[in-house]
């Protein structure tokens, strides 16, 4: 029978989610043990009750040879931008954080490698855990590192064995792409991407009324509730990496209303409309901390410094167009605002026209690893990442982490992209994808009947 290792390091949904899983009989083909990141996830996990092999990270004091100092900093950068980011953490040992990425190495040799594990399970590559045992996995060869997460497109899902390098496995795909007969559902995705809202907004909360409609739900009550019993009996727990559990909920939540009531006040700045008919590119920030540029694009991590260096490459009597991430709207503190406003040639936008105008309209569209840039392929537009997505590779797009060394934009933006590149685009991602839908902050429903359908025959597979 094969081994599945679990990941569990107790953060909000993910956790109930593979527990759902297990409750439902989809790892009845396999030997299941679990490794808490650390006693708090522990005591707040579902998963304690079953009876199944675990163990608990704690940091250790060891010495390791596996990986090279760089491999430790590149895992522990998300880190890093959680700390700065949210201002946490700051009273750590001076050698705390080191123990902790030795200690990570010390947990996979004596427990992936000494139990001979198969397949390490988790959502993505969103923290330093789950990043260095996708190394070691990597270095060793030993085990499969298998995420499941969200994907781009409404009622789908991804289900990859090989998140950071999944550009070369997409390119694949796209080149194999010979049918250029959309299906009715990928036809239908066409003519409403760009009609609506993108279907993520709504599904992430950005209001504030839905917002605190989730906290109300009767689910996130009990699982509240369950929490705070757990914290009051447990007084010495701590989160391995943020330290106390009940000061980090408070300034989340806190951050959260603030950020949300700031939404509904709008930032005071100056738009010329009429910008929109000259000839322009287009720029759209990241929600910040997220793994999706402190994993996927470390070195474009600093938005700042992105918008500065794109200005500099803008040919002559054009513009940049900077968007804000729907979900930082109100966290924009008025100083950074002020720094964009400051740069030549740049305008910044939060909601006063949509993203899809402004796509449809630019000369070109930047993005580290974002959403915008498989919308703007979509729309047949040069693309530059700063990152690594799964549209990367792609011929039609400019891969580059650093922008000082990119010199040619205006040949970029002139060169010729293949007429039917949307159609292989949405097809391979069809095909990239599996169908259904999963939700990590349903408590009730995670996945629905479609999904179930499709992890279980993948998981059949692998048996």
């Amino acid at each position: 029978m094969k081994k599945i290792l679990i990941l569990d390091n107790g953060a909000n949904g993910l956790s109930d989610f593979f527990y759902f899983l297990y409750k439902k009989g989809i790892f009845e083909d396999f030997a299941v043990s679990i490794l808490y990141i650390g006693q708090y996830a522990y005591e707040i996990s579902k998963f304690k009750d079953e009876g199944l092999p675990y163990d608990i990270f704690n940091v250790v004091n060891v010495k390791s040879n596996e990986l090279s100092n760089g491999e430790r900093f590149e895992t522990f950068y998300n880190e890093l931008d959680r700390f700065w980011t949210f201002g946490i953490n700051t009273n750590v040992k001076y050698n705390y954080n080191e123990r902790i990425l030795l200690s990570y190495e010390y947990y996979y040799k004596n427990i992936i490698i000494k139990n001979k594990i198969d397949y390490i399970l988790w959502e993505n590559i969103s923290n330093s855990f789950s990043f260095i045992f996708y190394k070691l996995s990597k270095k060793f060869n030993n085990t499969k590192f298998i995420s499941i997460s969200h994907s781009r497109i409404k009622n789908r899902f991804k289900i990859l064995e090989d998140t950071i390098n999944c550009d070369s496995e997409f390119l694949n795909i796209y080149d194999s792409i010979s049918d250029l007969q959309l299906t009715k559902e990928q036809s239908n995705f066409i003519e409403e991407l760009f009609k609506y809202k993108p279907y993520y907004e709504a599904f992430n909360k950005y209001k504030l009324s839905d917002y605190i409609k989730n906290l109300l739900k009767f689910s996130s009550i009990k699982k509240c509730i369950f929490e705070i019993i757990v914290l009051l009996k447990h007084k010495d727990l701590h989160f391995y990496q943020y330290g106390s559990p009940i000061k980090m909920k408070i300034f989340l939540f806190k951050r959260n209303i603030i950020g949300k009531i700031k939404r509904i006040i709008p930032i005071k700045y100056k738009l010329d409309i009429d910008i929109l008919n000259d000839d322009y590119f287009f720029y759209g920030m990241h929600y910040h901390p997220e793994s999706s540029t402190s994993v996927y694009a470390m070195d474009a991590n600093n938005e700042l410094e992105n918008i500065v260096r794109i200005a500099r490459l803008l040919p002559k009597n054009t513009y940049l167009i900077v968007k804000g991430h729907p979900a930082q709207k109100g966290m924009l503190s008025k100083k950074d605002l002020m720094k964009i406003q400051q740069i030549p040639f740049v305008r910044y936008i939060e909601d006063k026209i949509s993203t899809n105008m402004l796509l449809k309209n630019a000369k070109a569209v930047f993005t580290c690893t974002g959403t915008i840039g498989f919308e703007a392929l979509l729309l047949r537009k040069p693309l530059v990442v700063m990152g690594k997505s799964f549209f990367s590779k792609l011929p039609m797009v400019k891969n580059i982490s650093m922008l000082s060394n990119f010199k040619d934009m205006e040949k970029f933006i002139s060169s010729n992209i293949d007429e039917n590149s949307h159609i292989k685009l949405l097809k391979a991602y069809f095909e990239y994808t599996k169908p259904g839908t999963i939700n990590f902050f349903d408590l009730v429903s995670p996945i629905d009947h479609m999904a179930e359908i499709s992890i279980r025959q993948y998981l059949k597979n692998l048996c």
